[in-house]
């Protein structure tokens, strides 16, 4: 156990398995667990691959490697939480226009999304785009009607407040 621990903390994509179930053929007792792990290697963790390309070359930088693994990588490995998370993180550290063009990035790959589109409309809250931020509200609103999402109560809520706040102007 302790030279799995040390190996485990050499590398940032480490996870290490205790597969008591498996014997000394886990290939064919937990055939899942296998190619997981190949998985992970093949296609690490995608969230520090552009969290590094973050830190490494920008937001642009950031977008760059989003798209070029996004053409390879398996489609599950992605989600509207995504850039959303990162988008979001980027706002909390002050870098509001960094994070305003994640999330728009996010609309794009995810125009069907309520939670995306709220998440925008949060963004350009921040920024002072309230035009912008009622637009994102209102789709958000709209789709999750369609989509019967159960986040319509909060993105209803959400949409009757700024409206209210326009309304007071």
């Amino acid at each position: 156990m302790e030279s799995a621990r040390e190996m485990m903390q050499a590398s940032s994509e480490a996870v290490l398995h205790l597969a008591g179930h498996a014997g000394l053929y886990v290939h064919h007792d937990d055939p899942w667990l296998v190619i997981d792990a190949i998985r992970r290697v093949v296609f690490p963790d995608v969230r520090r691959r552009l969290h590094a390309a973050l830190e490494a070359g920008g937001t642009m930088r950031l977008i760059e490697t989003y798209h070029e693994i996004r053409r390879f990588y398996p489609s599950e490995r992605f989600d509207e939480q995504l850039l959303s998370s990162i988008g979001n993180e980027l706002g909390a550290a002050g870098r509001t226009e960094d994070a305003i063009i994640l999330l728009e990035l996010n609309v794009e790959e995810y125009p069907n999304s309520p939670y995306a589109h709220f998440n925008l409309g949060v963004g350009y809250s921040h920024v002072g785009r309230p035009a912008e931020q009622l637009r994102e509200f209102e789709r958000a609103v709209e789709l999750a009607e369609e989509q019967d999402d159960p986040m319509l109560p909060r993105y209803r809520g959400n949409l009757e407040n700024i409206l209210r706040r326009i309304e007071e102007r």
